[in-house]
């Protein structure tokens, strides 16, 4: 494919993915399975997105979550935009169920750094971080209790 082609290709993708962001609010709501890509990760437990952005949430392990966030636009690389800030991924963490619970972004070894894209990793944790400063003194509600109560009626109607 000529470089001209492959540029009107990619400009036609940015095109339509404009014009799928314009048809969402700025509130997350949730994206059936129906709608999930073909051979998608066997622990994705929900999918949720609003004009600016996509959140997948995963089971990563008894009570671990993890939660990837994207933006919906694509830069000049055909990669997702970068330059989620702190406060976004803290209002999208709350409006995607978490809001009591405690996550953490990881830095890790040189040697494991995978980063491949620009999507974000936060992870949901059951435990309130012995480190974090507490503004509250409220008592944590156990992840499991969380999810029956909010989050399962969702995730049901997700596994479809």
């Amino acid at each position: 494919m000529s470089s001209k082609a492959q540029l009107r290709k990619q400009l036609l993708q940015q095109r339509h993915l404009k014009e799928e962001n314009r048809k969402y609010g700025l509130g997350l709501v949730e994206i059936g399975p129906e709608h999930w890509p073909a051979g998608h990760a066997p622990n994705l437990l929900r999918t949720l997105r609003n004009r600016h952005f996509l959140v997948q949430i995963y089971l990563e392990a008894s009570n671990l979550y993890r939660l990837s966030i994207n933006r919906t636009a694509l830069n000049n690389q055909m990669d997702w935009e970068d330059g989620i800030s702190w406060e976004e991924l803290q209002a999208l963490k709350d409006q995607a169920g978490f809001a009591d619970f405690d996550a953490v972004e990881v830095y890790p070894r040189q040697g494991d750094v995978v980063n491949r894209t620009n999507i974000r990793h936060l992870w949901v944790l059951e435990s309130p971080l012995p480190f974090v400063w507490r503004v509250c003194s409220q008592p944590a509600t156990p992840i499991t209790e969380h999810l029956h109560a909010e989050a399962a009626p969702a995730l049901s109607s997700s596994e479809g």
